[in-house]
């Protein structure tokens, strides 16, 4: 929770959606704002939906280009 805090207005755009029964994958980016710096970076979830609520949430993204982006002295989101 505290890491919330170092967060400005974010988004993410999907570009890809595939379902098969229980499970939903989501591909796209994900921009916004990390200490005041700018972060364009991929991402992909996986969600298991049961009983129509979420009942597991994995999370994958491109953490090497967050860093490089968020970092004092990073190359900043285009």
């Amino acid at each position: 929770a505290l890491a919330l805090r170092e967060f400005g207005d974010f988004h993410w755009d999907i570009d890809r959606q595939v379902t098969d029964g229980e499970w939903v994958a989501l591909e796209g980016s994900w921009r916004g704002l990390y200490k005041g710096r700018p972060f364009a970076t991929r991402f992909a979830t996986w969600l298991r939906l049961r009983d129509g609520k979420i009942a597991r949430h994995i999370d994958f993204m491109d953490y090497p280009t967050f860093r490089r982006m968020t970092s004092p002295g990073g190359t900043a989101a285009r």
